[in-house]
């Protein structure tokens, strides 16, 4: 029973600061139970001692942190609102949970979780970032809502991963600014957008390893998303350019395929020199009040600048009062320093949103880029969320 409550206590809590979780608590708790004896079982007995529950516990304190705030209680009811598509939609939703593909010349392997409609069909693609230190696990709250309104989405595990790290490794890491703020994170900031290209390019083997999926991806409707770090990843495969200090080269990961952007709490402009001149696609960007980087602790507005900084046009901005950098629960139910309190209404208010910026530029649907115009969203939220365009 003692680590029965151990595990039940420390389930989910492998979460950090740039806003994923790492374990969803609808998961049946006999499975985390049996992952978390097998990550930290060193003696290999099937059982957790004292000492590797100690390290468990000291690992899962490093990456938590008590809320400040009392959770919030919903006041919108999603089926019955004028939001876009605020209920969940009419497919049947099947997952992979893990898929591997192998890239040859990056000398790399790269875990994928796909989550589509059940249904024949033919659906548009979502690529979706992590991030920093998370993984392809998280962020089910968007997943299935999408998914279940007809989109395939597709979860990479980048590099910078914390499941791609080893116990002793997790161990070192003293707090979690210095782990976001080390090597560890940084040396991904290229090799994140070439993963993204990465599975765009491998979409055919996708479909193969994937029977379910056979005859159900459209290739030429995409749109590339992500949160936080991720945010930063999708900027690039938007046509963000970084010139590298030294070289005075400009780097550039931009991929064409991208028909539309998701850039949830994207950092902000940063002190290099960046352009965003070519970041021409429709964009959606996420921030709240209460948004400040668990990184630096910069606070929301320098992700207001990022957005002024996209090319005019079909950009939007959806503001949420009080909302932090774990915007409501997004990711899932673990929370993690700078995460803030569940909010159901920010996550549905989230969850509507960016569908309608998928139905508007993936599938052209003139109800979802009214909404994307109107002020429904302040409407039906009192203010609380405000949906603006450029």
């Amino acid at each position: 029973m003692r680590i029965l409550r151990t595990a039940v206590c420390l389930v989910g809590l492998v979460a950090i600061a740039a806003g994923v979780a790492f374990a969803q608590e609808d998961r049946p708790r006999g499975e985390l139970l049996r992952e978390l004896i097998k990550k930290y079982d060193e003696n290999g007995d099937g059982r957790l001692s004292a000492e590797e529950r100690a390290k468990l516990r000291e690992y899962a304190r490093r990456f938590t942190a008590p809320r400040a705030e009392s959770d919030v209680a919903a006041t919108i009811d999603p089926r019955d609102s004028k939001l876009y598509k605020a209920a969940p939609g009419p497919l049947e939703v099947e997952t992979v949970e893990t898929l591997t593909l192998n890239d040859k010349q990056r000398e790399k392997e790269l875990q994928l979780r796909l989550t589509f409609p059940r249904p024949r069909g033919k659906y548009p693609v979502i690529v979706f970032s992590h991030g920093a230190l998370g993984s392809k696990d998280a962020y089910q709250p968007l997943a299935q809502h999408w998914a279940s309104h007809g989109y395939i989405v597709i979860q990479p595990t980048h590099g910078d991963s914390l499941t791609l790290m080893s116990n002793e490794e997790k161990l070192d890491i003293k707090s979690v600014k210095e782990v976001l703020n080390s090597l560890t994170v940084a040396k991904h900031w290229n090799t994140r957008p070439q993963d993204v290209t990465f599975v765009l390019d491998s979409l055919d083997e996708i479909a193969r390893k994937a029977p379910a999926l056979s005859g159900k991806i459209d290739k030429a409707r995409i749109g590339v998303g992500g949160h936080s770090y991720g945010a930063h990843t999708t900027q690039m495969v938007g046509g963000l350019k970084l010139q590298i200090p030294l070289t005075r080269r400009w780097a550039n990961y931009k991929d064409d395929r991208a028909q539309a952007l998701l850039m949830i709490s994207p950092p902000g402009p940063g002190r290099g020199t960046q352009s965003r001149e070519e970041i021409a696609r429709p964009a959606l960007v996420v921030t709240g009040s209460k948004d400040d980087s668990p990184q630096n602790g910069d606070p929301y507005t320098v992700r207001l600048e990022t957005y002024k900084q996209l090319p005019a046009g079909k950009k939007y901005l959806l503001f949420l009062d009080g909302a932090h950098h774990g915007f409501g629960g997004i990711s899932g139910r673990t929370p993690f320093p700078g995460s803030g309190p569940q909010n159901p209404d920010q996550v549905v208010c989230i969850q509507s949103a960016s569908l309608a910026l998928w139905d508007a530029f993936l599938k052209d649907d003139e109800q979802a880029r009214k909404f994307l115009a109107s002020d429904v969203m302040t409407r039906e939220t009192d203010g609380a969320a405000k949906l603006t365009n450029d």
